[in-house]
């Protein structure tokens, strides 16, 4: 078993690799795509994975704050809220908290990188959503899931 500082090691290094196994196939994938398939080397490989191995300790971290610092404290407001609100109060609060995740969440971010690929004479209409509409876009999808959050 082992005092505190036991398992804190053993769960860091449970974290960690489990970290390698979801990020390494996919750059041995991706690499041997590169050297097999297009018939280029890596670019300056140890750059490549000392970032890979800052990658995997950040999702490591990422992981242990979700666990240790989000979740209890998403697990308490499930049980309490109800306990505290009128239906619907807490439907209003579960809408708030969907859009407020989704305007948290960073993987929106990568709408702005996909609209810098898109020509305006190729697609006008994904070109205006993704350049001069993207707020309303992403203010949509916030909708959308604060809806969805309330409504179940």
């Amino acid at each position: 078993q082992g005092g505190l500082g036991a398992r804190w090691v053993a769960f860091a290094g449970s974290t960690v690799m489990e970290q390698v196994r979801a990020v390494v196939p996919v750059c041995v994938f991706l690499a041997g795509f590169q050297i097999l398939v297009l018939g280029q080397g890596l670019p300056n490989p140890g750059k490549v994975v000392g970032a890979l191995t800052l990658a995997i300790l950040g999702l490591a971290l990422f992981t242990f704050g979700l666990l240790n610092g989000l979740m209890p404290i998403g697990e308490r407001l499930g049980r309490q809220l109800p306990l505290a609100l009128s239906l619907p109060s807490l439907l209003l609060v579960a809408g708030m908290l969907g859009i407020a995740v989704t305007l948290a969440e960073p993987a929106l971010s990568v709408v702005k990188t996909a609209g810098s690929l898109i020509q305006q004479d190729q697609a006008p209409y994904l070109h205006y959503l993704l350049h001069d509409g993207q707020d309303l876009l992403v203010l949509a999808v916030a909708a959308g899931v604060g809806l969805s959050a309330s409504l179940g």
